[in-house]
């Protein structure tokens, strides 16, 4: 009898445990946050909806840690990403809709000074957005602040659309993957910075990139996006005949830099 209890004593165990293993979504990446890397991999925290909802200020708080997007979220002002912090889109979204007289000043994701934030796309097709009459831009360097961008791709195609990356004074973005567009400037610093596109690809409204004499431009073949639709003048205008066939076809609607062609 006793052997018996035993036995269905073990067995609710391992059902009672069971259904929270299952649930629990172990997402891991190497401390570089390069997703091709499995090398020693540190654990990362799930970033949802309801934890954007239950936010105390006006923004929500990467603080030297590693998050994954568990689904598509959508945030009315912007993530500040501060010390050493990771985040991967995980095929995911992150959309910025801002409204308002601040709007314009916010971007999706600020990166506080001295910080370095690493952003990567493990499954692929993860997207940092910015709508509305705000949302100008895609991520901030601040002062002395370092971006590794890994993979993802950042699309900027609001009212009021400035640049996909913003750069202040002294700060480094690096470019491995993925894509950059917006209606403006791909790539701004009106400051001392430097960016280095290593791959991926980058575009802009206006212009691929904007950049002040004292920044520091390191771009390597096929880097900056050169599609017919950034072109203006004679060339524009052959490209709005060829994209018109495009869009009766439903050919080529999205560029390589994330613009949409139609």
């Amino acid at each position: 009898m006793k052997k018996l209890l035993s036995i269905i004593m073990a067995i609710l165990i391992v059902m009672a445990v069971t259904p929270m293993t299952f649930a629990l979504d172990v997402h891991t990446h190497s401390v570089s946050v390069n997703c091709a890397e499995q090398e020693n991999t540190e654990l990362f925290i799930p970033l949802t909806q309801e934890m954007i909802d239950a936010m105390d200020g006006y923004w929500y708080t990467i603080y030297n840690a590693n998050y994954y997007l568990a689904e598509d979220i959508v945030i009315p002002n912007y993530i500040v990403a501060r010390l050493k912090s990771n985040l991967c889109l995980n095929g995911h979204s992150i959309t910025a809709v801002k409204e308002g007289i601040r709007a314009h000043t916010m971007p999706v994701i600020d990166v506080y000074g001295d910080s370095t934030f690493s952003i990567c796309d493990c499954k692929g097709g993860g997207k940092l957005i910015g709508t509305g009459k705000g949302s100008n831009t895609g991520i901030l360097l601040r002062d002395n602040a370092a971006v590794n961008f890994y993979g993802g791709n950042i699309c900027i195609d609001s009212e009021t659309a400035f640049v996909g990356v913003y750069l202040s004074r002294g700060s480094v973005f690096n470019m491995y993957a993925g894509s950059i567009y917006s209606d403006n400037y791909g790539v701004q610093s009106p400051e001392g910075a430097t960016v280095n596109l290593y791959a991926g690809k980058v575009g802009g409204g206006n212009k691929n990139t904007f950049l002040s004499a004292n920044s520091t431009l390191n771009a390597a073949d096929g880097v900056l996006c050169d599609c017919m639709c950034h072109e203006e003048g004679f060339l524009g205008f052959i490209w709005k005949i060829i994209n018109l066939f495009q869009k009766l076809f439903g050919t080529n609607p999205v560029c390589e830099c994330s613009r949409a062609h139609y």
